[in-house]
């Protein structure tokens, strides 16, 4: 139960107003604490009935603060995957979000699953309940007051959340951020909405990290396609005209051959190939790479199917999938509806053969979709049926949702 004391909210009680239609709505996606019953006004009080906090999930802000949690950089990548689908999926009922700070997210960080904790403060777009944004997540028109919550404000939030948890720094957080000190509110309201720079601009370096914290950051070492991408996203463009910012579908194909490039090494770090066929560790020096990869035609993002507001798209980009132990390969990937009720349902799971450690290259790729394969080495077609797998091979062909997928040597 979470109670509201009605004498602190807006005269119209807009939040009650929205509470009661967002327990009829229902929840965009099952990553949602949303509202399933209201208590009525009692003396100063209303109140919203809602799911507790499943077990094992972790307040974002805190793994901001302590990525060690994460196992692996691949659940980091996975859990960013999820937060943007959920945005897809708030955008697809015509919502947006009032506030999204991070400590209202959670995440599991041994499985990458996240859930949103405030369902309350979801509302229809062009509409402003009582819930104030939080500024070090809210988009410069939001902090000025020169708008109300929309998708486009919420693609910025969105954006800062991805960039914190994949690079452990705040993306407007520099020099220029109040030199070490405690913010008051002209200097928040300047960094977060006058003047804001992003700390990697590629045309004004006045807001570069200083060395201790570009040392925590792993901006340096992520693949140039994700520093390209975060550069739009946060440039001077995307941060003063909120129609320049990338849609969630944009993200969502970023991230997902993000993960498509990340291989383990043996001594359990994790190097991203950035288009390679191998690179060094930085920990031991090792050469990773993976012998085998997936080559896969990329979805059309210009699909009206994948359109959602005004932001501007890009085409189709064949992508590739490093063959290396929990590589896999994404119903988005294939060409398909990106609904985003099923946009990332796996088709395919790779795993190594039993008792293969985390960076064997002998894998096998399971079927883990509900339909089943057509695969064909040199003469031999066979069926694969969901739940069954067959070995990774050079120069096997994988007919899925009838997209051809080839296992092709990583050179």
């Amino acid at each position: 139960m979470k109670w509201y004391r009605l004498s602190e909210l807006h005269a119209d009680h807009r939040l009650v107003a929205n509470c009661k239609s967002m327990c009829l709505s229902g929840p965009p996606s099952k990553h949602f604490i949303w509202p399933i019953d209201i208590v009525d006004e009692v003396s100063d009080l209303f109140g919203c009935v809602m799911d507790l906090l499943p077990e094992d999930f972790e307040c974002a802000e805190d793994l901001y603060a302590n990525p060690g949690r994460f196992p692996s950089y691949k659940r980091i990548i996975d859990a960013c995957i999820q937060i943007v689908s959920c945005f897809h999926a708030v955008h697809c009922k015509g919502y947006c979000f009032q506030d999204i700070p991070m400590w209202d997210l959670f995440v599991d960080p041994q499985k990458g699953g996240v859930i949103f904790s405030r369902g309350e403060n979801v509302a229809p777009e062009g509409t402003y309940t009582d819930v104030m944004a939080s500024g070090r997540y809210a988009a410069p028109e939001i902090v000025t007051g020169a708008s109300v919550p929309s998708m486009r404000s919420d693609r910025y939030s969105m954006a800062v959340i991805v960039f914190m948890l994949l690079c452990h720094l705040h993306p407007l957080e520099g020099a220029r951020f109040c030199e070490g000190r405690i913010p008051d509110d002209s200097e928040r309201r300047r960094a977060y909405g006058l003047g804001p720079v992003f700390v990697f601009d590629s045309d004004d370096s006045s807001n570069r990290p200083d060395s201790a914290i570009l040392a925590s950051c792993t901006w340096e070492s992520l693949p140039r396609h994700m520093r390209d991408f975060f550069c739009r996203a946060f440039s001077r463009d995307a941060l003063l005209d909120p129609r320049r910012r990338p849609s969630e579908l944009e993200w969502m194909r970023e991230l997902v051959r993000f993960r498509s490039e990340v291989v383990p090494c043996k001594c359990w770090d994790e190097v991203f190939l950035d288009g390679a066929s191998a690179v060094r560790c930085g920990r031991c020096g090792a050469l990773c790479g993976a012998p085998l990869r997936l080559e896969v035609g990329g979805f059309d993002a210009r699909d009206p199917c994948v359109s959602i507001g005004d932001a501007p798209t890009h085409g189709a980009r064949e992508s590739s999938v490093a063959l290396v132990t929990d590589a896999r390969l994404y119903r988005s990937q294939l060409n398909r509806s990106c609904s985003p009720d099923y946009m990332l349902e796996p088709q395919l799971w790779a795993v190594s053969k039993k008792g293969g450690s985390q960076c064997a290259y002998d894998v096998r790729l399971c079927n883990v979709s509900r339909e089943s394969w057509k695969v064909r080495f040199g003469r031999e077609v066979a069926n694969v049926a969901p739940g069954q797998s067959v070995r990774a091979i050079e120069g096997l062909e994988l007919e899925i949702l009838g997209e051809l997928v080839r296992v092709c040597a990583n050179v």
